[in-house]
């Protein structure tokens, strides 16, 4: 370890910080709102800064000037306010994203990088089953069913009155809703729609599911627990509530949710 410090040490010593980084450092500080931190970053001489301390200070810098254009469109093109306040946290209306925020809710998160290993036992055309990496289970195995065209969404912090009143806004749709540990999961049974299509994406950003599961649908697939997760008492992972909508139940989708229905009551 020693020795890796010290070539590190060795590495950073005499660097010079380079153009590109100081006008970049500049135009950052230029976008502080509050005159004092903006006078106190002013005075920071950068060419005495070395690699770890000009990547600290950008980062400093991120957090406290506001998004710039560019960002803002992209985030409110795929995220609204709700979903934005979700995202960051935030328990109040008002407040400031910044360019730390944005970068944060535009960059795809850890557990959905690459490394996420599933192990399919039957992979149909339109489902699949099988089990995923995952320490915190038994064996560290957890099993999964997977939809690629009838679209699932997940909500927490509704009470079932709620979801209902904001389900049948869109009447035209018909819902299918189950309850889970801590809410409740939703399939859209009066249309296909595919995990990767423009139109999940929209969808999901009106009906106000949860936007970690979104993103993560958009990846893989609308993917259905059938592990219980340790320390739980999970009797019934899911269970069956009502449907909700005017639409008529899809053939794809009702062939789909037998599956569906087959695999919770198994377990």
């Amino acid at each position: 370890m020693e020795d890796i410090i010290k070539e590190y040490e060795k590495s950073t010593q005499g660097h010079k910080i380079s153009i590109k980084q100081k006008d970049y450092i500049n135009i950052l500080i230029k976008e502080i709102i509050d005159p004092k931190e903006k006078e106190r970053y002013s005075l920071i001489n950068v060419e005495l800064l070395n690699k770890l301390e000009i990547f600290n200070l950008i980062g400093e810098l991120k957090k406290i000037i506001p998004a710039n254009m560019h960002y803002l469109t992209s985030l409110y093109h795929r995220f609204t306010n709700y979903h934005i306040k979700k995202l960051l946290k935030k328990s109040h209306d008002q407040f400031i994203i910044t360019q730390y925020d944005a970068e944060l809710i535009l960059k795809t998160p850890d557990k959905f990088s690459n490394w996420m290993k599933e192990h399919p036992i039957r992979s149909e055309e339109y489902w699949e089953y099988g089990w995923q990496e995952n320490a915190i289970f038994p064996d560290g195995k957890m099993e999964y069913l997977k939809f690629y065209d009838m679209m699932m969404l997940d909500y927490d912090g509704f009470t079932y009155e709620e979801l209902c009143n904001h389900l049948k806004l869109f009447d035209k749709y018909r819902f299918r809703i189950y309850k889970s540990y801590e809410g409740f999961h939703v399939f859209i049974i009066s249309d296909p729609i595919h995990y990767n299509s423009e139109r999940c994406m929209v969808l999901s950003k009106a009906l106000l599911s949860d936007i970690h599961y979104n993103i993560f649908c958009s990846k893989t697939g609308f993917k259905v627990r059938l592990t219980a997760k340790p320390g739980r008492k999970e009797d019934k992972l899911y269970e069956y509530i009502s449907d909700v909508g005017n639409g008529e139940t899809n053939e794809l989708c009702e062939y789909l949710i037998k599956i569906h229905d087959k695999f919770i009551n198994l377990k």
